[in-house]
């Protein structure tokens, strides 16, 4: 359809009120979704041609595309792609737990983390390899198949990647145990690194400010951390310090996941993680650092909450968890007041295997919707949507001007594309381009043109009439 057709219709068409928003499952991205496995860990990153989101985990295809651990979900197609070669796994089981972005000298890097062969067939890529958008390279771990360590954790700080997970060595250290420090160059220790425990690993790596000033708090499943004894210490550049009295557990515990939230009480470390011990209580699921003493939040989940999250869906940032083995919150739960309440009917898998149960394994945030990840065929109340692994639930933010897309309806000024406060006559048309090339990520906004339809200002990934109706609206609405 011609820009002077829509024009037309246009002048013909007659406003409509949009309806009041309401938060919703999204299954786009689960559908098809993963044919096995799970999902985990999920990532915004620019590669210079928009934001993405990267999906790691442990599956042998996605979107039914061959493409193991690793995919990109491109927002200017609404579909997923591999990176150039992707990831071999070798003869093991292999998965993605981590990513992190950073720049070694010479641009920003998506930098991934798990355990692999190789990222393409590139040497001394096993577990570690960064993309910088067109190939992969290597971190010089020293690692390959028969003696890769594994990635749990990454962080930037202090013009430094710290990479926590399983391993002795790394690079040419040989008693990095657990966690190391790459400048882009060469690799560094910090103090003795975890020793002692079941399986000694670094899950989760957190750069935060009690107020004694930012610090590197690592958590995960070992008996103590540069001496420190414990799941969790931190690291103040040079030493390792304990975190108050310290979380313990048994031989299976761990801290594996973390997150900062202000409840309004003021900004405090959240940290989750199986059968965390504090001193004078109970064992909790989720424990929470103030800066001056630890206190558990919530009821008791059980089983092993994976990931942590602060997300606003409308009514307000707050604190979300994930989990697997935990029937109690369907595995996806918000914080509210002293309490973790199951999110809008969670995650079901009705059709899994039998003898296995859902699980979320991943919490992120994409296009302002949070992302759900792991292992799941369903999700929301009776598991009444389905979805394979991965799924989207949408937030109802106010936008104070939802019609404003460009400050220019020229093409080669650099204010095309960019919003400037207003909506005028150049917004217009720039929706008008963009709806006739063909561009999902801006144009797709409604599956009706009846505002009495559920699908009005849902976007169905598809364009027509319904999509350029829903934007005159908007635009009629102005700012």
């Amino acid at each position: 359809m011609s820009r002077e057709t829509l024009c037309a219709v246009a002048l013909l068409a007659v406003p409509v009120v949009a309806q009041p928003c309401e938060p919703h499952w999204l299954n786009s991205l689960g559908t098809p979704g993963l044919g096995d496995g799970y999902a985990g860990p999920t990532f915004i990153w620019d590669d210079g041609a928009g934001e993405d989101l990267y999906v790691g985990g442990s599956f042998s295809s996605i979107a039914s595309r061959p493409w193991r651990l690793l995919a990109r979900y491109e927002a200017s197609t609404n579909t997923f792609a591999r990176l150039g070669g992707g990831l071999g796994t070798g003869s093991t089981n292999g998965f993605i737990a981590s990513f992190a972005a950073f720049d070694p000298g010479g641009g920003e890097e998506l930098i991934v983390g798990g355990f692999f062969n190789d990222a393409a067939g590139v040497p001394n890529s096993s577990s570690l390899a960064r993309w910088n958008g067109v190939r992969w390279a290597t971190l010089d771990a020293g690692w390959n198949s028969t003696n890769r360590g594994s990635v749990w954790a990454l962080a930037v700080w202090q013009n430094g990647l710290y990479v926590g997970g399983g391993y002795t060595a790394i690079g040419p250290l040989t008693n990095a145990n657990g966690i190391a420090r790459w400048d882009g160059e060469a690799w560094q220790t910090l103090g003795s690194g975890v020793s002692g425990g079941f399986s000694p690993n670094v899950f989760t790596l957190r750069v935060f400010d009690d107020g004694s000033g930012e610090k590197l708090y690592a958590g995960g499943r070992f008996a103590s951390l540069g001496g420190v004894p414990g799941l969790i210490a931190r690291w103040n550049g040079s030493t390792w310090e304990e975190v108050g009295s310290g979380i313990f557990g048994g031989i299976f515990a761990d801290v594996e996941c973390s997150a900062a939230f202000d409840d309004g009480t003021g900004e405090a470390l959240y940290v989750g993680g199986s059968d965390l011990s504090i001193p004078g209580f109970p064992l909790c699921s989720v424990a929470r650092w103030d800066g001056i003493a630890w206190t558990p939040v919530g009821q008791y989940l059980g089983g092993r909450t994976t990931a942590l999250l602060v997300w606003n869906d409308g009514s307000g940032p707050a604190l979300y968890t994930s989990g697997t083995a935990q029937p109690g919150i369907n595995y996806l739960a918000r914080l509210e007041g002293r309490t973790w309440v199951p999110y809008d009917g969670g995650v079901g898998g009705a059709s899994l295997p039998p003898g296995s149960f859902p699980s979320v394994f991943g919490l992120g945030t994409y296009r302002g919707n949070l992302v759900v990840a792991g292992s799941f065929t369903r999700v929301g109340d009776g598991a009444s949507v389905g979805a394979a692994g991965l799924a989207e639930h949408t937030a109802c933010l106010p936008d104070p001007c939802p019609a404003d897309l460009t400050g220019s309806s020229d093409p080669n000024d650099p204010a095309y594309g960019v919003p400037d406060g207003a909506a005028d006559i150049s917004d217009f048309f720039y929706y008008l381009d963009q709806f006739v090339a063909g561009n999902l990520a801006v144009a797709d906004l409604s599956g009706s043109s009846d505002p009495n339809d559920p699908g009005y200002g849902i976007p169905d990934g598809t364009l027509d009439i319904g999509d350029f109706v829903y934007y005159l609206d908007l635009f009629v609405q102005g700012c």
